[in-house]
């Protein structure tokens, strides 16, 4: 990524805001603030685990249990990222996608690993 967390944490609260003004909640601005706030440390665990939460309400709605909304960003940004980049934190988005959308604990420990191994000494991350 190169990231700009000021103008990303802008764009993720203009999404929350609309989704918010606007209803009902959507299962792929949910799991993207989450993500951008773990990340980050912007908020506690459990207020992020709460927006987790609605965002698996949201997305599995009716009978289908499998996540739908976040496939296109999980597997064009989120995996690309840090396949190509092999960078800390884009594994370390990674694994948080990985674990908050899919509940996926064998893929999210690797991309965990990856994430500590290119940035060891990286709080955020080893945290």
């Amino acid at each position: 990524f190169l990231q700009d967390v000021d103008r990303a944490r802008y764009l993720w609260r203009s999404l929350v805001s609309a989704m918010h003004n606007r209803g009902p909640d959507n299962a792929f601005v949910l799991f993207g603030w989450a993500i951008f706030l773990a990340a980050h440390h912007e908020e506690d665990w459990d207020d992020v685990m709460e927006l987790v939460r609605r965002a698996r309400i949201a997305d599995r709605g009716g009978s289908d249990p499998r996540p739908r909304h976040f496939l296109l960003a999980e597997l064009g940004f989120y995996r690309q990222a840090a396949l190509q980049l092999q960078d800390g934190a884009s594994w370390h988005a990674y694994a948080l996608c990985r674990q908050f959308v899919y509940d996926d604990i064998v893929n999210t420990e690797d991309a965990y690993v990856r994430a500590v191994e290119a940035a060891p000494h990286d709080a955020w991350i080893v945290e």
